[in-house]
């Protein structure tokens, strides 16, 4: 329902300005948001966007996850994470602790990646070897 329909079935209890426009409480209408869900989706306060928000960090998840699971926006997300980084002191060790796993993984690759072209190379020197091999023989007489 739009806000005007919810001011004429009562549901909203707006001011009259001096022109005797309608001015409306944010308040009053994120409280009738959050109490009555539209198509299934439901609207978070802030304490249950926060917890809800925290509850996708514990499963590993990003704020990316987040902007798409909570419908919120990055810039929203971004404030969400920040808090809940300052709110968590395991959150930062856990942090800390992602980023050297992946530093850790990407020597792990870059040092596979080097042990396989070392074993080209001494693949292709052996694959010449043999081939001038057959070239430095004698002909038979």
């Amino acid at each position: 329902m739009t806000v005007l329909r919810l001011d004429k079935v009562g549901a909203l209890h707006p001011t009259r300005d001096f022109r005797g426009d309608a001015r409306y409480d944010p308040d009053e209408v994120n409280a009738y948001a959050v109490s009555h869900p539209r198509h299934g989706r439901r609207i978070f306060d802030d304490g249950e966007l926060t917890a809800e928000f925290a509850k996708l960090m514990a499963q590993g998840k990003g704020r990316r996850d987040a902007v798409m699971e909570l419908r919120i926006t990055f810039a929203r997300a971004d404030e969400l994470h920040a808090e809940w980084m300052r709110g968590n002191e395991f959150a930062v060790a856990q942090a800390s602790r992602m980023q050297e796993h992946a530093r850790n993984e990407e020597r792990r690759a870059l040092a596979a990646r080097e042990r396989e072209r070392e074993r080209r190379r001494v693949h292709v020197r052996q694959v010449m070897r043999e081939a001038l091999k057959g070239l430095r023989r004698e002909p038979t007489r």
